[in-house]
């Protein structure tokens, strides 16, 4: 909402007010450097004509009632749903979880791609609060030898 008025937002534009609507009130986002940074590239990426001039300007009350109201729905599931939904997570790692170099069956460190979101850093760091971008497979580079299949 923007002074009142509720905007109609794009997908990406969506994807990153939910973000910032995960944090707000948290003492992270209540820093004057994340908040730059997050206001700056937030309103890089919405519209001009939506006439957003500062991320103060924003409320995000809607978006963070929808994700707590998401967040007790998962909480609320049965034990049987939640037992089932590990195991399948365990089972679509597995696959991944292992690997052979050199003839020897290797443990892979870890096999999910951090996913994108507001960037936290460590102390006071410079770049907190900025956007950090999603990883496409075409930026994943798998070291593999010259007679083997490329994995899907």
């Amino acid at each position: 909402m923007n002074k009142g008025k509720e905007l109609k937002l794009k997908p990406r534009q969506e994807e990153v007010a939910n973000f910032w609507a995960h944090i707000v009130g948290s003492e992270f986002a209540d820093k004057e450097i994340v908040r730059n940074n997050f206001g700056n590239e937030f309103l890089a990426i919405l519209d001009k004509e939506m006439g957003v001039k500062s991320l103060d300007d924003l409320d995000f009350t809607p978006i963070q009632k929808y994700l707590e109201e998401q967040k007790e729905a998962r909480n609320n599931r049965t034990s049987e749903e939640k037992k089932a939904e590990r195991e399948l997570n365990s089972n679509l790692e597995a696959y991944y979880k292992y690997c052979i170099i050199d003839g020897d069956r290797e443990k892979v460190a870890t096999v999910m791609v951090e996913p994108p979101g507001i960037f936290r850093g460590r102390g006071e760091h410079p770049q907190a609060g900025k956007l950090k971008a999603r990883i496409l497979p075409e930026f994943v580079t798998m070291n593999v030898g010259p007679d083997n299949a490329i994995p899907k």
